[in-house]
């Protein structure tokens, strides 16, 4: 299997963000790109689900879902992943 190519970005963060996420990168030995590579790569499956739940930006204002049938599932199950701490297994 051929080696994923990786894209370099930059974004600026708050002190107290980096801050954190040194102290995490220096516990687990590792870099600072690499911790939030695992973290966006735990949380951005979950969030884009629910996005692909929401009407297109650009959907008339009758478009907006409720916390009504798919939408709620969809948004429920997400919810009691994050309050179950399904998303923190970079921690265990």
């Amino acid at each position: 299997m051929a080696q994923e190519k990786f894209r370099r970005v930059s974004f600026s963060l708050s002190p107290d963000l980096i801050d954190g996420l040194d102290t995490i990168a220096d516990h687990l030995q590792c870099s600072r790109s690499a911790v939030v590579g695992q973290l966006l790569s735990a949380s951005l499956p979950p969030a884009l689900e629910i996005i692909d739940a929401l009407p297109a930006p650009d959907a008339s204002p009758g478009a907006v879902r409720r916390f009504r049938g798919e939408s709620a599932r969809i948004i429920g199950d997400q919810l009691d992943r994050l309050v179950s701490g399904g998303q923190d297994d970079l921690f265990r």
